[in-house]
């Protein structure tokens, strides 16, 4: 295998790897929306409009394009190979199928929501923080795919799409902060990472600060 074409691989690999990162903070977030807050809450109903379904399916969809283009024209034998334990046969299993969802099990177990739990309508600071997550996992994902080696024109339609599928995950994402910001927050556990962030070292109004900005 070339340099280059390994070179390749690896983007497409780093692009997988932000898709699961990015499924898997979708879904945190959606567990603890359910357990904290009835179907009907603005919050919970924002949260599940940016984690169930495909808010970046655009993205995901290009990676797909981009990486059977690249097997058309280098061969499918270079996506053969085992990455985070899972075994890839072809360009499809890299961000869609089964092996995703293979990779899924052995990061996280299947958590079912029971019906008549009961909801505090409150979250802590790890909890919060898991929200602000959201961003940060999309954007890696999204400029992974952006640096993939078969990349859209900038005057394309698929980049206009793609433009405008971030535009709508961004508008989403806002409601759900706006949201965020009117939750009340449950502040037992930010004396243990004030407790933390002290003993690390970090000045007492710069923990204050790191805390503020999370909750």
């Amino acid at each position: 295998m070339a340099q280059n074409d390994q070179s390749s691989i690896d983007q497409f690999v780093i692009a997988r790897r932000q898709l699961l990162q990015w499924r898997e903070a979708k879904r945190k977030a959606l567990i603890i929306a359910e357990l904290h807050f009835p179907k009907s809450h603005p919050f919970r109903r924002g949260v599940a409009n940016i984690c169930n379904g495909e808010v970046l399916g655009e993205y995901r969809y290009q990676a797909d394009v981009e990486a059977c283009r690249f097997a058309d024209k280098h061969g499918d034998e270079l996506f053969r190979r085992k990455v985070d334990g899972v075994a890839l046969q072809s360009p499809i299993d890299y961000f869609y199928g089964g092996s995703l969802r293979s990779h899924e099990r052995m990061r996280m177990p299947n958590i079912k929501i029971s019906i008549g739990i009961h909801h505090g309508k409150f979250l802590n600071i790890i909890e919060i923080s898991c929200f602000h997550d959201l961003a940060a996992r999309a954007a890696a994902f999204v400029q992974a795919v952006k640096q993939l080696p078969t990349g859209v024109r900038i005057d394309s339609a698929a980049n206009r799409r793609l433009r405008q599928c971030e535009d709508r995950f961004l508008r989403s994402y806002d409601e759900v902060l706006d949201k965020l910001r009117g939750v009340p927050v449950d502040h037992q556990p930010t004396y243990g990472v004030l407790m933390c962030l002290s003993r690390a070292g970090l000045p007492r109004d710069l923990s204050r600060k790191i805390i503020s900005f999370v909750a």
